[in-house]
């Protein structure tokens, strides 16, 4: 049974080709893969800092934020501090453009702007639903 053991213990610490250490899996993750949700394409369905009104949502699939005082951040991919919603014209089935006041690239940025529902996870099928109120 000793035997067993260090085995076992030794078999766990081999390197792997990535540079890593072996580890167990976690019995509950998420698959980080693309899942339709409530109408929308989302990544990480579930895993929101919050989701009931004002505050912080998952722009889980890359997404254009425009900016307030002009220009816009292509492919963005994090979270944004959303404030209120308002219908527009967008190029999605989802007509409702989220305002945000603060978004993260590695920090939080203080910039205003707005980004298309579609792909901010609120976890219902519209911001209204989510209890985010009109701008």
């Amino acid at each position: 049974m000793k035997k067993a053991r260090l085995i076992a213990g030794v078999a766990a610490t081999i390197p792997v080709a990535a540079g890593g250490f072996a580890a167990p899996a976690a019995a509950h993750t998420t698959p980080a893969h693309q899942v339709p949700a409530n109408g929308k394409t989302v990544r990480h369905p579930g895993q929101l800092t919050r989701r009931n009104g004002v505050g912080w949502y998952e722009v889980s699939y890359f997404e254009t934020l425009h900016f307030r005082s002009g220009g816009s951040l292509r492919s963005y991919e994090g979270n944004v501090y959303v404030t209120c919603y308002y219908a527009g014209d967008t190029e999605y089935t989802d007509p409702y453009w989220d305002h945000f006041t603060v978004y993260t690239y590695g920090h939080p940025i203080v910039k205003s702007g707005h980004v298309a529902d579609s792909h901010v996870d609120t976890g219902y099928p519209n911001p209204k639903s989510a209890g985010i109120p009109h701008c």
